[in-house]
């Protein structure tokens, strides 16, 4: 499987045929709305300190200035994992002043880190759809694109950075960016499925559902569908008609698979999704249901 996703930019026809390969064999069941913003292999490995006495379900309950002072002193102690949540927090809040003031505070190896150049994306991001004109789209893409060329496995990054080129109506960016992240994804799959082989028998082992994951890989079908139905306007007849009925697939096994989590109003709580995109979604929408 994973050979014949790396063929995919060879042709459509190939890429297609990767698109159906990866929906066949993905089974996904979403129980959450949100994208997990930082996975493990984002991120350093922590050093003991004081500041891991926290129990991090617990971040969300903090105050913002707790939840600023909590990422300095993590940076400060040698603990980035809790400092990376703690701005992610933040984030989550829309408090991107905070979340500026620990990243500013950054100096060093530890700014040039991955999840720190995520990190400045997504504050970019937000600030952007906030009417922020201190920061643009094309600042976001430069720090996602930063994280990828230090760490190019992440699907996160991958799936980050197809929103902005989205945003800037570079489709055949998008496109790539998306379809690499959907390999990525898909080699994560396979390397789960196989770990799991290998620590049980055959005969006790269970699919076991990772809704995150899940939920990046719906993302991608998602952004695929938007390329498609854009990519189709102005075509030939028969070209439109390919495009469409491609996009139109993505689009149904996405609802298919999580109704509540991609319409429009829940989407417009999920940080990556911009309002142009939203919009077009609910474009897609209206011309997949027959609404005009």
């Amino acid at each position: 499987p994973l050979l014949r996703l790396k063929l995919f930019l060879a042709s459509w026809p190939v890429v297609w045929a990767t698109i159906v390969l990866a929906m066949g064999v993905v089974t996904v069941t979403l129980l959450s709305r949100t994208l997990p913003y930082l996975r493990p292999e984002n991120q350093l490995a922590p050093v003991p300190s004081s500041t891991q006495r926290i129990d991090r379900s617990d971040l969300s309950t903090l105050s913002t200035d707790r939840l600023t002072t909590l990422a300095i002193e993590s940076f400060q102690q040698q603990n980035p994992n809790l400092g990376y949540q703690a701005i992610q927090h933040l984030l989550d809040r829309n408090d991107r002043e905070p979340a500026q003031q620990v990243l500013k505070s950054l100096t060093g190896p530890e700014a040039n880190q991955p999840p720190v150049y995520f990190l400045k994306g997504r504050l970019a991001w937000q600030a952007v759809e906030a009417g922020d004109r201190r920061h643009s789209i094309k600042e976001a893409r430069t720090y996602w694109d930063m994280a990828i060329q230090r760490q190019p496995n992440v699907p996160l990054y991958q799936i980050a950075l197809g929103f902005a080129y989205y945003a800037e109506g570079k489709l055949d960016q998008a496109d790539r960016t998306w379809f690499q992240a959907l390999y990525l994804l898909e080699e994560k799959r396979v390397a789960a499925r196989q770990q799991q082989t290998h620590n049980q028998p055959i005969a006790e082992a269970q699919p076991q559902t990772n809704p995150a994951f899940d939920q990046e890989i719906l993302t991608t079908y998602a952004g695929l569908a938007l390329v498609l139905l854009q990519s189709a306007e102005g075509r030939p007849t028969a070209k439109r008609n390919a495009l469409l009925s491609r996009s139109r697939e993505l689009y149904l096994k996405v609802k298919a698979e999580s109704p509540k989590q991609f319409h429009p109003k829940v989407l417009d709580q999920n940080w990556l999704w911009s309002k142009r995109a939203i919009q077009d979604w609910e474009m897609l929408t209206r011309t997949m249901e027959g609404r005009g």
